[in-house]
C-alpha cells in the first residue's frame, strides 16, 4: 500500500523563501555595475549575487521537498504482521526521515564538490573577491596582466590567501567613495575604518562562501533594511515587508 493513501504531510517553508528578498526586483535593485571596485569586505560587492544564490537555493529546496514528498508517497508500506498505530507511526516516520537524510546528504555533497572545485582550480570571481586582475600598459602598447590573490592579515601577523582558507568576516558598508580604492588596497581582506556591519551577513572569497556563513539577521531588522536603502538607492522603489 503506498504511503500517500494514509499519510499526510505538513510542510513548512522558511519565511525568507516566500518574501520579497528572493524576488527578482529585490535582486536587481541590489545590482551595481561597479560592484567589483568596492572590495571583498564591502557588502555592495556581493549583495546582489548573494541574494540571487539565496533565491536559487529556495527554489531548489522547494523542488526537492516536492520530489521527496512524491517519493515517500509512492513508496509502498509492506508488513507481514498486524501493527499497532504506534508501530505504524514509527515505521512511517523512519521511512520519511530516511528519505530526508538521503536528500540532505546529496545536497551537502554537491555543495562541497562545488566549493572544492572553485578553491582547488583557482577559479577567479568577476567581483574581485578572491583574485585581483591588474592590467597595465606601457608606451609601446604592450599589455601587462598580473593576478594577485586577495590576502588576509591576522592579528598574529600571519598572512593567508582568502581563496585557500575560505576566510570570512562580517560584511560592512563604508561611506567612502570607491574611486579612492587602489588596486593594492583591494588585495587586502580588511574592512575600512568607520564601517557599519550588515547584521547577519558575511564577506568571503566568493558570494557562495559568504552566503553559507550568513544568518540573514538584517532581514528581520527595520534599521538594517533602511541601512541597505541608503547604499542601494534602487531599493527605495521596492516595497519591503519584514517577517
Amino acid at each position: 500500500m503506498p504511503h500517500k493513501t494514509f499519510v499526510s504531510n505538513t510542510i513548512k517553508i522558511r519565511p525568507v523563501c516566500k518574501s520579497i528578498f528572493v524576488n527578482q526586483s529585490w535582486i536587481e535593485a541590489l545590482y551595481l555595475s561597479n560592484a567589483s571596485q568596492y572590495g571583498v569586505w564591502d557588502f555592495r560587492t556581493t549583495a546582489s549575487s548573494q541574494f540571487a544564490l539565496l533565491s536559487h537555493f529556495c527554489s531548489i529546496a522547494q523542488d526537492t521537498v516536492f520530489h521527496v514528498e512524491n517519493d515517500v508517497g509512492h513508496n509502498d508500506f509492506i508488513t507481514t504482521y498486524l501493527l499497532t498505530n504506534t508501530q505504524i507511526q514509527f515505521e512511517v516516520n523512519s521511512t520519511t526521515e530516511s528519505f530526508k537524510n538521503s536528500t540532505s546528504a546529496r545536497i551537502i555533497m554537491f555543495l562541497n564538490y562545488l566549493r572544492t572545485t572553485v578553491r582547488e582550480n583557482y577559479l577567479v570571481s568577476a567581483l574581485n573577491t578572491n583574485f585581483i586582475i591588474d592590467i597595465s600598459t606601457d608606451f609601446n602598447t604592450w599589455f601587462d596582466t598580473k593576478v594577485f590573490s586577495v590576502r588576509c592579515n591576522f592579528t598574529s601577523g600571519d598572512i593567508s590567501s582568502a581563496n585557500r582558507d575560505n576566510s570570512a568576516s562580517a560584511a560592512t558598508l563604508n561611506p567612502l567613495l570607491n574611486d579612492s580604492m587602489t588596486s593594492e588596497r583591494l588585495r587586502v581582506f580588511e574592512s575600512m575604518p568607520n564601517s557599519t556591519i550588515v547584521s547577519g551577513f558575511f564577506a568571503a572569497c566568493t558570494p557562495l562562501e559568504a552566503l553559507l556563513q550568513s544568518t540573514l539577521d538584517c532581514l528581520y531588522e527595520i534599521k538594517c533594511v533602511q541601512l541597505l536603502s541608503d547604499y542601494f538607492p534602487a531599493l527605495n522603489h521596492v516595497c519591503v515587508t519584514l517577517f
